[in-house]
């Protein structure tokens, strides 16, 4: 009997010993669910092609795994008759186009299962684009843009000259374009951490607090919580702050907000780096270095008093400004 409980623990637990499912996870601009309310129209009526860039910082946790499908958000119903997928070169070279007929017109997610997976294989510094042709009407906006993390340009296919190519056509105002892909891969990092767009204000008087932002972004699979990222805040090459997240990350992204003192600071041109050095304790292969200008100035200079002679001659440089000033200033 105790021989049979044995066997009967070794089935059990069988299943559980054979290799991991595969993971799917989102690629594209940003990663979730997010679709604009309110769509936008970029391109004349007719039917119309349109794509993302995903560039080599966002394809690298992707590579070797398989694109299963590629899925569409739209703001209003409209027909999307074709989706696409073309590899390009780090020099821009287009390579084979792989392409695929089908028909969604829904407004929300529409999902296109690949008959045929495709492989992510690509060179080091090349890109891929993935698009999809829809028929653009009179009077509608069916393209959703979505304000998530950094905002990547849209292309669409343009004759330019004699020949048609893939042109880029200045959406970044709007956001990114709600087009992803979904990846199967064996696994994918806990984190892949990018940052990008530090911001400060341009002219600050010494002895004030300098606010700054930056945007976080973790492409991987784990959540990080509040404190979970740690930065070194420099002016000048002089640590000037340690600091850490406030809030956790939110579906993989989180704005950092923070402030560092300016005193002593002397009356000209800064520069403020953020580095982001570990996650979670854990110490980044390469530290992520981002840095901005600002201005510096000391205190204004008290009300004077200033003698100003008005007078008119007409070789003189500074009477014809003089006399206007005292017009302005005496309401004339």
């Amino acid at each position: 009997m105790k021989k049979l409980l044995l066997l009967l623990s070794a089935a059990l637990l069988l299943p559980m010993a054979v290799g991991a499912q595969p993971v799917q996870k989102i690629m594209g601009h940003y990663e979730n669910d997010s679709i604009s309310p309110e769509g936008t129209t970029v391109t004349q009526s007719g039917t119309r092609s349109i794509a993302i860039m995903l560039h080599p910082e966002e394809l690298e946790i992707y590579q070797g795994g398989k694109i299963t499908a590629i899925r569409v958000g739209l703001s209003e119903p409209t027909l999307i008759s074709k989706v696409l997928i073309t590899p390009v070169t780090g020099d821009d070279q287009y390579g084979e186009r792989v392409e695929w007929d089908c028909e969604m017109n829904a407004d929300g997610w529409n999902v296109f299962e690949l008959p045929t997976p495709y492989e992510i294989n690509l060179g080091e510094n090349d890109k891929l684009l993935v698009g999809f042709y829809f028929q653009q009407a009179a009077g509608i906006s069916p393209l959703s843009f979505v304000n998530i993390g950094e905002a990547y340009d849209t292309y669409s296919y343009t004759k330019v000259g004699s020949r048609f190519k893939w042109k880029p056509i200045n959406t970044t105002e709007y956001g990114n374009l709600s087009l992803q892909c979904i990846v199967e891969k064996d696994s994918y990092p806990d984190y892949r951490i990018l940052a990008s767009n530090l911001r400060t204000l341009s002219m600050i008087q010494e002895g004030d607090s300098l606010p700054f932002a930056l945007d976080v972004h973790n492409r991987g699979i784990k959540q990080i919580g509040a404190g979970g990222l740690l930065m070194d805040v420099d002016v000048d090459g002089e640590l000037v702050a340690n600091i850490t997240n406030e809030n956790p990350f939110e579906n993989g992204y989180c704005t950092i907000i923070d402030a560092i003192p300016t005193d002593g600071l002397e009356s000209r041109e800064h520069t403020l780096t953020v580095t982001l050095q570990a996650v979670d304790g854990i110490a980044l292969d390469e530290p992520i270095v981002l840095e901005t200008k600002f201005l510096s100035y000391k205190n204004s200079y008290p009300r004077q008093k200033h003698l100003v002679e008005q007078l008119t001659s007409t070789y003189c440089t500074y009477c014809p400004l003089g006399n206007s000033m005292l017009s302005i200033l005496l309401g004339c």
